[in-house]
């Protein structure tokens, strides 16, 4: 299978505003894969090795992006052993097992407190499942409530294809893999990332003349992750000023913040 007929295979199977598609395509990838797909698109890389670089991404990770469109990515990346922590990210996957290696995959399903819709810092996660995986082998990731734990069982490192639909949500999770706690949230937008960072910054250095820039941060983001860096670290320049900012969240749109904002008042006596 040539790799163009393999992509244009899965964009065919593309559903406009339903993300779900992608829960439907372990198959095709699957079979893709068998087919040569991945010899196929290297191939034509060495080939003409001027345009090489514009037809592959690398990234600093060793994962190599093969396809890129608005919306799915296919990626390629060996798999160096498991992470300090579980990570979520708010997108569905399919991956296959390359090579002859063979993985332990634990699935975890998400678990809000009282039924919520969204992660939070109650957030924890339930083991579902936990088999091996070898080559062929195909799994889906449901990107709005679960996390898949991969351990390379042998010596072999192991060559996984990953095909990635469009995001789901605005944050990305870090649970403790003891506890199975959630530890913190990120931003999938780099923009806001990069706000939430210098809002930390500017927090850490507590020099009053950034007050008037957090303020604003507040009051024009759209994220709420955004919004609630902006009021801890209002807090950490200034106390009354933070009690102020924490007064505002109590009231603001988005419940988690409110809440946050209602626990960090409660803990510190001031409701």
């Amino acid at each position: 299978m040539l790799w163009n007929d393999f992509v244009s295979d899965i964009s065919r199977r593309v559903v406009p505003g339903n993300p779900d598609w992608l829960l439907d395509v372990a198959g095709t990838l699957q079979a893709g894969i068998a087919a040569g797909a991945l010899t196929d698109i290297f191939n034509a890389a060495l080939a003409d090795q001027t345009t090489a670089s514009r037809q592959l991404s690398f990234g600093n990770n060793g994962a190599v992006t093969l396809q890129k469109t608005p919306e799915f990515t296919i990626n390629l990346m060996f798999f160096r052993g498991h992470l300090e922590h579980l990570y979520y990210e708010p997108v569905h996957s399919a991956t296959v097992v390359v090579n002859e290696c063979e993985v332990e995959a634990t699935r975890y399903c998400i678990r809000n407190p009282d039924n919520e819709a969204e992660i939070s810092n109650d957030s924890t996660l339930v083991e579902v499942s936990r088999g091996p995986l070898r080559k062929g082998d195909a799994w889906l990731t449901n990107g709005r409530d679960e996390i898949l734990d991969l351990n390379a069982v042998d010596s072999k490192h192991p060559l996984l294809a990953t095909l990635i639909g469009s995001k789901l949500g605005g944050l990305c999770w870090t649970f403790d893999r003891k506890t199975l706690k959630a530890w913190y949230a990120t931003s999938v937008d780099y923009e806001v990332t990069a706000m939430v960072t210098i809002a930390d910054l500017l927090g850490r250095l507590r020099d009053r003349s950034a007050l008037d820039s957090l303020v604003r941060l507040y009051d024009e983001s759209s994220h709420h992750y955004a919004r609630w860096s902006a009021v801890k670290n209002i807090g950490r320049i200034d106390k009354g000023a933070g009690v102020e900012a924490l007064k505002k969240a109590m009231r603001d749109r988005h419940p988690e913040l409110r809440r946050a904002a209602e626990r960090t008042l409660v803990r510190h006596g001031l409701l």
